[in-house]
């Protein structure tokens, strides 16, 4: 029998092997380069670029459509056009394309970052397009805030039954459906609704992201946000947003076996397959659920995996299709990685694309952790995750050192307000002062609390933790430093 060759579209022919071009790893390695000379502000000599040919490079890979490899091509598109920005701050064209790029993305809010300005396509139908795009990635009772693209599709996603949804950790998979629930609870709903997540310490950023959204809705609409089985709230008659860990969440099904759960979103759903006592609640809760006249919504999300949907096999009764399902790779922001080896003094850069690292920054002799977070973190927020309490607070007063009080009345409240709960001469107030804390776990809740929210807000710089902080807590930090033995 004689094969017909199939014609392949001009996205396959474009984009099926553009990450075996030679030229693209060429730019791309340049621009890694060149940037960790400028990020750990070294000696060393820039390789040229061709920036017209690296803006080409960006606005193809932005405007992929080949779908087996888009989500990777656009996030590559969208590195080189930020990698650019950063390289050549005061060139008029790249500010432009970069706009381009995050316009063809989807990538609403970098287009009204202070890097871009004010994005007008020189296109009209681009622009009109563009227009269109935006309002209808609108986010619901939001002014000019917008969803991305896979953002928009698990906000819809939400009205099937059962949906399950993986993506980065960048890609805010909580956000959306905290989004949803506030949204259902405005718009006159009288269900229950379940966050289940998988640690204590989310429990209270949930909690108080609900209650900061709804305010006075929530006693309009007859609603309380319930964290634990023991609550009295329990015992009246109200409707519940149950934020809780899969433990708190069994325990309160069968002690109030006539609340019901009408919608239950599962966060961090790989813990499910953990090896470990914990993992079994997520089986008890679908036992208790089985035994409700109806199946709630049940939605999971979960990180980058490339099958969610085998997740939905746990929901007894369950029946699934192919839409039930999204496996994002895309992320709205961009992660450049460093291996930084202390005691040969050697730095590398990471490149993603080509799985490899090279050598581009020789560490200063004598130079310990602290002094590379100055260096690293000195334009934003860093956290900072050391593997023992004493490296935290070695490294947190070694850093500190480098700095004065601030003179910040914010600062200042916290650290008086540290100095009341936990000692006058507890060495942490001295720290807050210069805009540097620790987070471990003998901490009060509401002192952790209070220093995670001022790293919110930008008062804190810089935190070093233990994994009482860097395990599940959404922190809005430019540097994230993982050591390992110091």
């Amino acid at each position: 029998m004689i094969q017909i060759p199939r014609n392949a579209t001009l996205a396959e022919a474009l984009y099926r092997d553009i990450d075996k071009d030679a030229y693209l790893q060429e730019i791309y390695g340049d621009l890694l380069y060149n940037y960790s000379i400028k990020l750990f502000g070294s000696g060393r000599k820039p390789r040229e670029i061709n920036i017209n040919d690296a803006l080409r490079f960006s606005d193809l890979l932005s405007k992929s459509a080949y779908i087996p490899t888009a989500d990777r091509d656009r996030l590559w598109g969208q590195e080189i056009a930020i990698l650019l920005r950063l390289l050549y701050p005061q060139d008029e064209t790249v500010r432009y394309y970069l706009g381009s790029s995050l316009s063809a993305v989807g990538n609403f809010r970098g287009l009204y970052s202070k890097a871009v300005g004010e994005y007008i396509s020189t296109d009209l139908l681009d622009q009109i397009f563009y227009e269109y795009d935006k309002d209808e990635h609108r986010i619901p009772g939001r002014d000019e805030e917008y969803f991305f693209h896979d953002q928009m599709i698990v906000y819809r996603g939400m009205d099937k039954k059962f949906f399950s949804y993986s993506g980065p950790t960048s890609m805010g998979k909580s956000f959306v459906v905290q989004t949803y629930v506030q949204e259902q609870v405005k718009n006159g709903s009288t269900e229950n609704y379940a966050i289940l997540v998988p640690t204590k310490a989310l429990i209270n950023e949930v909690k108080s992201n609900l209650i900061g959204a709804l305010q006075e809705v929530l006693k309009e609409r007859n609603y309380r946000v319930v964290t634990a089985a023991g609550d009295l709230v329990l015992q009246q008659d109200h409707h519940f947003i149950f934020v809780m860990t899969p433990e708190r969440l069994h325990h309160m099904m069968i002690e109030r076996e006539n609340i019901r759960t009408d919608f239950l979103f599962i966060d961090e759903a790989h813990k499910i397959s953990a090896r470990g006592g914990r993992s079994t609640y997520y089986f008890k809760i679908m036992t208790q659920l089985r035994k409700m006249q109806q199946l709630p919504t049940i939605v999971l999300a979960s990180p980058n995996i490339p099958n969610p949907e085998v997740y939905l096999k746990i929901i007894p009764g369950g029946e699934f299709g192919e839409m039930n399902r999204l496996a994002s790779r895309f992320a709205p922001v961009c992660q450049f990685k460093y291996y930084l080896d202390i005691p040969s003094r050697k730095g590398y850069f990471f490149n993603d694309y080509t799985k490899e690292r090279e050598l581009c920054y020789t560490i200063p002799e004598g130079s310990k952790l602290s002094d590379i977070v100055r260096i690293v973190g000195k334009d934003g927020q860093s956290l900072v995750y050391c593997s023992s309490r004493r490296s935290v607070l070695e490294n947190a007063v070694r850093y500190a050192s480098n700095f004065e009080p601030k003179n910040d009345d914010k600062l200042n409240a916290l650290a008086a307000e540290i100095k009341s709960e936990v000692h006058d001469d507890c060495y942490l107030a001295d720290l807050i002062v210069r805009g540097v804390a620790y987070h471990v776990g003998y901490l009060p809740a509401n002192i952790r609390l209070r220093i995670e929210r001022s790293f919110e807000n930008g008062d804190l710089r810089t935190i070093f933790c233990t994994s009482t902080l860097i395990e599940g807590i959404n922190l809005p930090a430019d540097n994230l430093f993982i050591t390992s033995v110091i």
